[in-house]
């Protein structure tokens, strides 16, 4: 029985440590469980975990780590993703992990105030997955140098869906669909491939040979537009 008692003392004394790390951390255990990857509302981040870069020339912000409730100001949309929204990277030194954050209708160049809305990271020793994060636009900084007037009234006024990019000035279009185009090929093994811009319109507007219209039914048979996310037509 002395035996059995003795060879408890190690595990006791590891249980003991334990629980008085636990009662130093209090309610932050609560984030040592990760988020599941997923989307989020139109002007929440959706996150995407990535290998650290070596260097951060591409990279919005780097920080040391990323906590619950924290405000983040000034974060610079570096890019445009598939679906047309702003991609905010930062990169997180303690995590070793870049995170990619998107934003709707936001452009290169644009400053977020990005807020914190969750941080979870997985405190238990040996684990090594990174953390998970949302961060939420709290309020929009200094406007891209290459923001223009939209002409439609609807873009602004009622949030249109039809057009994704009045408010960007035309060549930037053009520079950031080579971008886009450049990147893919790169993605795809197409290396030392010479992707050219691309064949501007004489008219910033209204060269488009086809659009899309959704079939309304109030007050009657309608064909129109509605904003991104509700069926409500413009």
């Amino acid at each position: 029985n002395h035996s059995k008692s003795a060879d408890r003392v190690p595990h006791m004394a590891a249980a003991a440590k334990s629980l008085l790390r636990t009662a130093q951390l209090g309610p932050r255990l609560a984030c040592s469980r990760p988020l599941q990857a997923r989307s989020v509302a139109a002007e929440s981040g959706t996150i995407r975990g990535q290998a650290p870069p070596q260097d951060f020339g591409d990279v919005s912000l780097v920080v040391n780590s990323l906590r619950r409730e924290e405000l983040v100001r000034g974060v610079p949309v570096t890019r445009i993703d598939d679906d047309g929204k702003g991609v905010v990277s930062i990169f997180v030194r303690r995590d070793k992990q870049l995170f990619e954050f998107t934003y709707e209708r936001t452009l290169p160049g644009e400053r977020l105030h990005l807020r914190v809305g969750e941080a979870k990271r997985d405190r238990y020793k040996g684990k090594k997955e990174p953390g998970r994060y949302r961060l939420i636009l709290e309020d929009r900084g200094a406007a891209s140098p290459d923001e223009v007037t939209p002409q439609c009234e609807h873009f602004s006024k009622d949030k249109c869906g039809g057009c994704a990019f009045q408010h960007l000035g035309y060549q930037s279009q053009l520079r950031e669909k080579h971008a886009l185009l450049a990147t893919r090929s790169l993605e795809y093994g197409l290396r030392g491939v010479d992707v050219p811009m691309p064949v501007p319109s004489p008219e910033a507007y209204g060269f488009h040979s086809r659009t899309e219209f959704r079939c309304f039914f109030r007050d009657g048979p309608r064909l129109g537009l509605h904003p991104v996310g509700s069926p409500v037509p413009v």
